[in-house]
């Protein structure tokens, strides 16, 4: 439900209240109230109830300086009264208020009613769930506020701890039950995944069955579009719930699109153990009533939800930016924009997306997990002034140089199906890609029966890897089916009029089939449609249509049909009951029928074709006109620089499939494959990587280094499954992304010149150097993150490889195994056992005042969140005396390597013995230790905190609830509670 958009004056009283039965009023919270739309309205009277089910009227004088009413919540009742302030009411429409579109009808004729704006805050967490009011001329309004409620969207939560034994887990949290979530300790994370961005209202606890001192009292929301960047949506403390099973709703005062939503509750009521029956998320959802002038009767009265007003900062802020920040750019902009980046639009890395042309070449994306196939390069978009195009397309066959047509009846190396279909030449047989059970299967279009099922669980997409292997993926990157045809020399998939779904060699010789089936002699009842367009007389079941960019599918299965652009479910679909064909018929209107050809839902005509476009479709005459479209152009998403690139997970998961979890990627400008081999002592062979891998075997048994080069364009995309291969030299200009552990994730990015570093971005170890270089800052500007080392990479390079050529020949060699390295090296200088994550890890480095390191041991016990002290884990070894804090960090992580390292370490150096209150150093744990340079941007790496805070931050650190730099400010830094 919207925010009030635009400021306003609500009235805003002092108010008391009293106990039935007492004579004492007590002061209660201000009371701010609006109901009306521009005009400062003055009702007569007022009631509201709150989603918790207190309830509350109140009566107000003609000049509204006073009023009078009453509260009850649950068995409690009490009086209230209020005068009128005369301090300003704050504006707080954007975190309580509403703001609706609204009709009414008299015998069902719909009629616009105006702007409703609603605002009532006394001081609770709850919101309201009904109002009435009446105005002093006797005008009644009453209305129910409705939320709708987007479980159905959370595709998975994760807890920090649950209690798998007793099945207390965080999947409890989705379901319409008593079951109940339990943890074993009084602080915990919840993470909830949803499936598309979705900007909740609010959300609702429900408390569980026993033991009320478990229930959650303190707790932050946080929200994020890529599960990796996070901002606080809600704060809460001081929670309580009255009583078992009793739910409790929670308002957002900033909402914006997110996928992630994250629960860290910090606190309860005593309990060492921490329990919840559900979480649930909701979105507001407009309203329902009756409004009833003065002496006449009520007729119905709805409600729109209008956009908040501040939705627009939020969205903008999740993508760390906002309109202010950007010249030009309006708030309104700044909303498009961001709401188009969370759907993968703004950044060249979506779920679906199709090549373009560069460097006069067609250049694929790479195939991989959460990819699209290719498509067509971009053609112009059609205006409605430019005649439409009404002759076929003829099928483009294999083999030939025109690219791959989605819907045709093939598919290329690197290429993809995502809800999209492929159709036999003839139109008889249709293979589709569902969301639905089942995931890939092959119709009969005569007799509309499947007559293969592949054994491919629910996926987000099928490809064909340029190594021949045709894997479906699953919405995390796995595989989850694959015919095994990996480097078998296969170079398309058909589908034949035979029914049979076949993976062909370069010599047209079938690799894999799924079979000939047996089925009766006939033909497909209507013409099959291709590429992007329905013409009339064509029809749609169990088939799709997707734009000349690949942005954008029209899908349908047999019962559902929808609109998807770029991966997600967009703004229009249909579903009916029974199952049904879309249908541009004869006479030029867009139907759905059933099988028996009863008119389901005439959608719009007459048209001559429908024409799936980027973001949307749209039915147009002869002339080129538009007749219907599914989305007006103004929010349709907008295009993207080329060239196109696959997803970062893409590619991440591509070249780990390729080169192996270990791998270097690197791309050398102005050379070729042959001068860079030759610089790496590499004799070069031709070969695909396969053959690499056989020419390895043959003559470096003990095992050795693979490298393969490709020339793109002047430039040249070099392979390696040596992560620390020595490439930076090896051209005036080289880019490298350097994978060194495939289960942590963590990559590093690189761009040297001349031999010099010039550009690094890592992960862990954290560094950022030369981000401000023109180039990178322009890459760094498309990526959904920046951590995105490989769509940086070849956002920065300006390439794009060809998953032809790369499941094909490349040259390349194999570098003779590095020698082993004596194991001659000292053992680390510290030894730490016993430490426990969450557990102050302090370490002392000056020695020179006993008294002053006993006192900071002591105010480190000091008891936080309970009433039990709280030991932290010293290190006093005199080898340590003076030592810097980049020392103290190797040596540490020397001790605790990866992942069982803390958040952050806390120095007692010199300051911390000479100094009033002892104030320790916390330097952070993902920082390599090395020195800042002068083009290094800035990043928190280390400040002050008094001691007691130390339980607080290694805490919230190694539940990865806050980062470091939120604990940094100016001065020392104290303990919150």
């Amino acid at each position: 439900m919207g925010s009030v958009s635009d400021e306003v004056s609500a009235f805003a009283f002092r108010m008391w209240r009293r106990a039935r039965g007492s004579a004492r009023w007590e002061p209660a919270a201000r009371l701010l109230v609006w109901v009306g739309d521009d005009d400062r309205a003055a009702p007569a009277r007022l009631s509201w109830v709150t989603r918790d089910g207190a309830r509350s009227a109140l009566g107000f004088t003609p000049d509204m300086a006073s009023c009078y009413g009453h509260r009850q919540d649950g068995g409690e009742v009490q009086e209230l009264r209020g005068e009128l302030d005369d301090r300003p009411a704050p504006d707080t429409f954007a975190v309580r208020g509403y703001e609706f579109d609204t009709e009414t009808t008299d015998l069902d004729t719909g009629d616009a009613a105006g702007r409703l704006r609603i605002l009532i805050d006394d001081g609770s967490a709850a919101e309201p769930g009904s109002v009435e009011w009446s105005s002093g001329s006797g005008d009644a309004r009453s209305i129910v506020l409705l939320s709708r409620d987007v479980g159905d969207l959370v595709s998975g939560v994760r807890a920090s701890a649950e209690h798998r034994d007793a099945d207390e887990v965080a999947a409890n949290l989705l379901r319409d039950s008593t079951d109940k979530w339990f943890a074993g300790q009084r602080r915990a994370t919840l993470e909830f995944r949803l499936s598309e961005p979705i900007a909740v209202d609010h959300y609702v606890l429900t408390s569980a069955n026993d033991a009320p001192d478990r229930d959650p009292s303190a707790w932050t929301l946080r929200g994020s579009a890529d599960g990796r960047r996070w901002r606080i949506l809600d704060t809460r403390s001081g929670q309580s719930f009255p009583d078992r099973h009793h739910s409790r709703a929670y308002r957002i005062a900033e909402p914006g699109p997110c996928t992630h939503y994250r629960l860290d509750i910090t606190g309860n009521h005593g309990s060492p153990h921490l329990q919840l029956e559900t979480v649930r998320f909701l979105v507001d959802d407009g309203f329902v009533g009756f409004r009833q002038p003065a002496g006449l009767i009520p007729a119905p009265y709805r409600g729109t939800a209008r956009v908040r007003a501040s939705s627009e900062a939020s969205a903008a802020a999740l993508l760390g930016g906002s309109a202010a920040a950007k010249p030009g750019g309006t708030a309104a902009s700044t909303l498009k924009s961001a709401t188009a980046a969370l759907a993968g639009d703004a950044t060249g890395s979506t779920l679906s997306r199709a090549a373009t042309p560069f460097a006069a070449r067609v250049m694929r994306p790479l195939s991989a997990p959460l990819h699209s196939a290719p498509a067509t390069p971009a053609q112009p978009a059609s205006s409605p002034s430019t005649p439409a195009r009404m002759d076929a397309a003829p099928e483009i066959q294999p083999g030939e140089s025109s690219p791959w047509q989605p819907g045709g009846s093939w598919l290329p190396l690197g290429g993809g199906l995502s809800m999209q279909s492929l159709t036999s030449p003839s139109g008889r047989f249709t293979a589709l890609h569902s969301p639905y059970e089942p995931s890939f299967a092959v119709r009969d279009n005569h007799t509309r029966d499947r007559v293969w099922i592949s054994d491919s669980p629910s996926s987000s997409l099928l490809c064909l890897g340029p190594d021949g292997d045709l894997v479906a993926w699953d919405h995390h990157g796995n595989h989850v089916w694959s015919t095994g045809t990996a480097w078998l020399g296969v170079q398309r998939l058909e589908l034949r009029d035979s029914g049979e779904l076949a993976l062909i060699d370069a010599d047209d010789a079938v690799v894999w089939s799924s079979g000939i089936p047996d089925v009766p002699a006939g033909y497909a009842p209507r013409p099959a449609p291709r590429g992007s367009t329905l013409r009339r007389g064509e029809s749609l079941y169990g088939q799709s249509l997707t734009s000349d960019d690949g942005s954008t599918v029209l899908f349908h299965d047999g019962r559902v049909a929808r609109i998807i652009v770029h991966g997600r479910t967009s703004h229009w679909d249909e579903f009916p009951d029974t199952e049904n064909v879309l249908i541009l018929d004869d006479d030029g209107f867009l139907y759905l029928r059933d099988l028996n050809g009863t008119v389901l839902h005439q959608i719009s005509g007459p048209g001559t074709e429908l024409v799936v476009e980027r973001g949307a479709a749209e039915l147009r005459d002869d002339t080129g006109n538009l007749v219907w479209t599914s989305c007006p152009h103004s929010q349709r998403p907008g295009p993207v620089r080329a060239p196109e690139l696959a997803q970062e997970a893409a590619l991440t998961a591509w070249f780990g499939a390729l080169i192996g979890d270990d791998h270097c990627v690197a791309v050398a400008r102005d050379t070729t494959p042959r001068e860079i081999l030759g610089q790496l002592g590499v004799t070069p062979v031709a070969g695909t990587w396969t053959d690499l891998q056989r020419h390895r075997d043959a003559t470096h048994p003990d095992g050795g280094t693979i490298v393969a080069a490709l020339a793109v364009d002047s430039h040249v995309l070099l392979l390696s499954d040596d992560p620390d291969l020595p490439v930076t030299t090896l051209a005036p200009w080289v880019a490298t992304v350097r994978q060194q552990d495939q289960d942590c994730g963590f990559a590093a990015f690189s761009v040297h010149r001349d031999g010099e570093l010039v550009t690094e971005l890592r992960e862990f170890p954290h560094r950022r150097k030369g981000t401000r270089t023109p180039e990178i800052a322009t890459a760094l500007t498309e990526l959904v993150h920046d951590l995105d080392l490989r769509t940086l990479l070849f956002r920065t390079a300006g390439i794009v490889p060809d998953a032809v050529e790369l499941g094909g020949e490349l040259l390349g060699g194999v570098l003779s195994p590095k020698p082993e390295l004596e194991s001659a090296s000292a053992a680390p200088l510290l030894v730490i056992d016993g430490w426990e994550s969450m557990t102050p890890l302090v370490i002392r480095t000056d020695f020179t005042d006993d008294d002053a390191w006993n006192r900071v041991i002591e105010q480190m016990r000091s008891p936080w969140m309970d009433d039990d002290p709280v030991d932290p884990h010293p290190i006093t070894d005199p080898r340590l005396a003076g030592a810097p804090a980049e020392q103290v960090l190797h040596e540490v992580c020397e001790a605790l390597p990866q992942p069982a390292t803390p958040g952050a370490i806390f120095i007692a150096d010199e300051v911390t013995m000479r100094e009033p209150g002892h104030p320790l150093l916390a330097v952070t744990t993902e920082w390599d230790g090395r020195p800042f340079e002068d083009d290094d941007e800035e990043f928190i790496t280390q400040f002050r905190l008094f001691p007691d805070a130390a339980i607080e931050i290694s805490t919230n650190l190694d539940l990865a609830n806050m980062d470091f730099e939120d604990f940094a400010d100016e001065g020392v830094y104290e303990r919150m509670t």
